[in-house]
């Protein structure tokens, strides 16, 4: 059984963050990471009492200086192991 969605790349993500000690005390991502983890796993989590267009608007520029900073990496690297599996699973 497979989780929903892109919900083991949401945790495994989440995981490493926490593991590389990118998080705050309450255990979120630090604001740029945290930015970053919204656009990627947009599908499966949201910000409660928020809409989502009010959402990307206020990160908008956080996930852009992250991605200046090469935050974004980790998501890259996903999305390719992503795709990679995809074209496994097709071809087989």
């Amino acid at each position: 059984m497979r989780p929903a969605m892109r919900m083991e790349q949401l945790l495994e993500t989440a995981a490493t963050l926490a593991r590389e000690g990118r998080t705050l005390p309450n255990g979120l991502p630090r604001p740029l990471d945290f930015a970053l983890f919204l656009r990627e796993f947009e599908a499966e989590v949201g910000v409660p009492l928020a809409p989502r267009w009010l959402v990307r608007a206020v990160t908008a520029p956080l996930a852009w200086i992250g991605q200046r900073l090469g935050l974004d990496r980790r998501y890259r690297a996903a999305d390719d192991a992503a795709e990679a599996e995809i074209s496994r699973v097709v071809a087989a």
